[in-house]
């Protein structure tokens, strides 16, 4: 804001010129107030002052708490989980939603899809009032959205060169998936999946990814520095399968890992994530203990773990 004062001496009256500059695209504003006294005239002059910084510098803080596992270095060893209360900014902060099909050729992953499509919506939303970028990851079904809004705002996103990549080692997952390719029902294997599930909805002004190699993690990195001189910081992750897609395609955890994103600055969602599993594998447990123990290993070796309810609390 530049504010230019002039007045007239012998009148006691003002007349103040205050120019407001926006970047909002090419908009500029300008206002004219006259005439006022001298002492209106710097009462306003401050309250607008003070409104312009207030508003230039506001940003809604995500209050979260994040959950991971250590092994402590000294005394009995055994995995301690640490909680660690965190505010992270929401313009700082990007979520990524993988995965999130209308169908799967495994009957009890689609109902489950179902089952957190609704909350998640809700969360989104809420993510996205607050200022979080929207991220969908589809994978297959990216050619579906090709004309949409949010695949031509990730094509617009200017390349940014990628970092050196390096792998990260990881021991070998808890779960195996050598039954039935995980899946807990007798179904025959197959894509039957043709778009995202409709309970989820698509706004202008998210992005959308593709899951292609190497396109799928330029994609991305392109969102997270859109804005070059404030990057994304933070980055949650949510959908399916936690321990498959999340983890494995190129825009998932294990890829931001290996290109240097800390640990602490990654998180999975708990209650709006899934598994491939059948209790027919090892360890041989349940479906829903076999995605806690997952999580677990997430929290221990690749990323930390936050509840919906830290962003979804902040729209009730």
């Amino acid at each position: 804001m530049r504010l230019r004062l002039s007045y007239n001496e012998p009148s006691i009256e003002a007349c103040v010129s205050i120019h407001v500059r926006e970047l909002l695209g090419s908009k500029c504003f300008s206002l004219i107030f006259y005439p006022l006294s001298i002492a209106d005239m710097f009462i306003s002059t401050l309250l607008l002052t003070l409104g312009a910084t207030s508003s230039a510098t506001t940003d809604t803080m995500l209050r979260l708490t994040t959950r991971q596992q250590y092994m402590p270095g000294s005394g009995r060893q055994d995995w301690l989980q640490n909680n660690t209360e965190v505010q992270w900014a929401a313009s700082e902060t990007a979520i990524v939603l993988i995965d999130m099909w209308n169908q799967h050729w495994c009957a009890s992953a689609t109902t489950r899809v179902a089952e957190i499509a609704a909350p998640m919506q809700q969360w989104v939303a809420a993510a996205r009032a607050a200022g979080v970028t929207i991220v969908w990851a589809p994978s297959d079904v990216t050619n579906y959205y090709a004309n949409s809004s949010a695949r031509a705002n990730t094509l617009a996103t200017a390349t940014v060169p990628l970092p050196p990549g390096s792998p990260i080692d990881l021991p070998p997952l808890p779960l195996q998936t050598s039954t039935d390719g995980g899946c807990d029902t007798n179904c025959t294997q197959g894509s039957p999946w043709t778009h995202q599930i409709d309970t989820l909805l698509i706004e202008q002004s998210d992005y959308l990814i593709s899951a292609e190699v190497p396109a799928g993690t330029q994609e991305l990195w392109n969102v997270l520095h859109k804005k070059p001189n404030s990057p994304i910081k933070h980055i949650l992750y949510a959908g399916v399968h936690e321990n498959m897609c999340i983890l494995d395609r190129p825009f998932a955890l294990r890829e931001l890992r290996g290109l240097g994103w800390p640990k602490d600055d990654l998180a999975v969602v708990r209650e709006l994530v899934d598994v491939m599993y059948t209790p027919k594998d090892p360890p041989y447990v349940s479906h829903d203990m076999g995605l806690k123990i997952h999580t677990h290993f997430v929290e221990k070796f690749v990323a930390t773990s936050v509840s919906m309810y830290d962003i979804l609390a902040m729209s009730y």
